[in-house]
């Protein structure tokens, strides 16, 4: 904004400076086919895939043996909106109780996440897979590498860690006639099931589940879990250390190939 009256001063132009919408020049340098265009002052994002080469293994470069590029990890937030709006979570309790909200109260909804914790851990019961509670400050994950690490594992649920966190809750408040008022989320640390999962493609992944409605869950993919598996299905021999792959036998355009999200613009 300005005064009125003022007079507008023409923006001094920086080195490169094109009008919006005119394609610039490749700067002249090139990476895997993926110039850096500038357009007006800013640079064009860079794709996933470039090889970009940091200062300590440029440093070291000469003690590497090789080097692969892949994303860590992949956070999915899983959850339906439905049930995270207040009038949308209302129908669906309607839906699960003959079209009554009668018994939407603070009482029912706990009563709901108990119920879905007593099944969790009979279900688990039946079919032989440990649950474990954590307490505050352990590291799930090393439990978890550290199971894997004693037992043999199929593919499937193979281990469920119980630690709690915070998650949005539903709280009701009626009013004297019994009339709902208010439906709103409130932050809580309530009871998250991690399930351990060995899959086929992606090798250890995590789905964390919150134990209370709206039952909003993360699923969590490690990208090296996944080149290790392309590099066991293509009969690739690899040693693997913790989350890295510090001496295979990979030919490195194959690896790179193989990694996800290669053509996502992070």
């Amino acid at each position: 904004m300005r005064a009125k009256g003022a007079q507008e001063h023409p923006r001094p132009r920086e080195p490169g400076w094109q009008r919006p919408g005119v394609k610039a020049k490749p700067s002249g340098r090139s990476s895997s086919g993926l110039d850096a265009l500038h357009l007006g002052h800013r640079q064009a994002p860079l794709v996933y895939g470039s090889q970009v080469t940091d200062s300590f293994s440029e440093r070291y470069g000469d003690l590497l043996t090789g080097a692969y590029d892949c994303v860590d990890r992949i956070l999915l937030n899983a959850y339906f909106p439905l049930g995270h709006g207040p009038g949308g979570f209302r129908s669906c309790w309607r839906q699960l109780h003959d079209g009554s909200d009668e018994l939407l109260d603070n009482t029912h909804l706990m009563r709901m996440a108990g119920r879905f914790a007593r099944r969790l851990r009979a279900g688990a019961e039946a079919n032989g897979i440990p649950v474990i509670d954590c307490g505050r400050g352990e590291r799930k994950h090393l439990i978890a590498e550290e199971y894997l690490a004693t037992h043999k594992v199929g593919t499937g649920v193979f281990l469920i860690l119980v630690a709690k966190a915070p998650a949005p809750v539903w709280k009701v408040t009626r009013s004297a006639q019994g009339k709902i008022v208010n439906l709103e989320p409130k932050i809580e640390y309530v009871n998250h099931y991690s399930f351990h999962i060995m899959d086929a493609t992606w090798g250890h992944l995590t789905f964390k589940m919150s134990g209370h409605p709206p039952f909003g869950a993360q699923v969590i993919l490690n990208g090296h879990e996944y080149v290790a598996c392309a590099a066991r299905s293509a009969g690739v021999a690899f040693t693997k250390e913790g989350n890295c792959l510090p001496r295979c036998m990979i030919r490195l355009p194959w690896l790179r190939s193989q990694t996800p999200c290669r053509s996502r613009r992070l």
